[in-house]
C-alpha cells in the first residue's frame, strides 16, 4: 500500500492547499494530511487541533485521507507511519528552494522522496502572508479560504492580527 504525507501548518487550510490535497490523494492509497507543530514558525493563529478540525471537517468525504499531527521532524514522522513518500505543493520559483532543501533533506536523513505539485495557477499567489493582511484590513476571506471555515477563521485572523 502506498501512503503519502503532506504536512504543513495549514494556518489557516487554504484553497490552494485544499487543491494540493485532492490531487496528491488520486497518487496514493492513503493519504496523510499531517498538521505540523512548527515551532519555527511565528504568528501560528490557530493550535493544532484546530487546524487538524479545520481540514477533518473541508476533508470530511474524502475516503482515502487522514489528518493527523506531526509532533516533530517530518521525516522522523514518516519512517513512524511507514510513508512511501512526501507531498509538497510549489506556489512560485520563491518556493523551490527551500522546498528544494527541505527535499534533499528528507532523502539524506530518512531515504524520504518528495513528489512536488505545482500550485494550480487560480491558487497561486494564495499565501497565510497574504489571508493575514486581507484579514487585518477586515476583508472577507471567501476568496482564499473555504466557506465552511471562514465564521471561526476570519473573527480570529482579524482580532490576533489587531493586537499584534
Amino acid at each position: 500500500m502506498s501512503i503519502g504525507l503532506y504536512p504543513g501548518t495549514f494556518d489557516p487550510p487554504t484553497f490552494g492547499h485544499l487543491d494540493v490535497i485532492e490531487r496528491a490523494a488520486t497518487m496514493c492509497d492513503k493519504l496523510l494530511v499531517g498538521v505540523a507543530q512548527n515551532s519555527s514558525k511565528k504568528n501560528i493563529c490557530f493550535s493544532t487541533d484546530e487546524r487538524a478540525a479545520f481540514l477533518k471537517t473541508l476533508l470530511a468525504k474524502c475516503k482515502n485521507i487522514e489528518i493527523v499531527h506531526v509532533p516533530g521532524l517530518v521525516v522522523d514522522f514518516a519512517k513512524e507511519m511507514n510513508v512511501s513518500f512526501l507531498i509538497r505543493g510549489l506556489r512560485a520559483f520563491a518556493d523551490m528552494e527551500h522546498e528544494f532543501q527541505m527535499a534533499l533533506a528528507n532523502k539524506k536523513i530518512g531515504e524520504m522522496e518528495t513528489i512536488f505539485f505545482m500550485a494550480d495557477g487560480k491558487y497561486a499567489h494564495i499565501s497565510s502572508t497574504l489571508i493575514r493582511e486581507i484579514a487585518r484590513a477586515g476583508h472577507h476571506l471567501k476568496d482564499f479560504i473555504p466557506a465552511e471555515i471562514e465564521p471561526q477563521v476570519a473573527p480570529r485572523l482579524h482580532q490576533y492580527l489587531r493586537q499584534s
